[in-house]
């Protein structure tokens, strides 16, 4: 069970790495627009 879990916390810190990514891509994005 504990192994699942540590799986789990690892897919949510690589979709929130993702995200993050994005984020930061579109902020800068914007940034570069203005």
């Amino acid at each position: 069970m504990r192994r699942f879990d540590v799986a789990r916390l690892k897919i949510l810190m690589d979709i929130w790495a993702v995200i993050d990514v994005a984020i930061k891509v579109e902020v800068e994005g914007v940034l570069f627009t203005v």
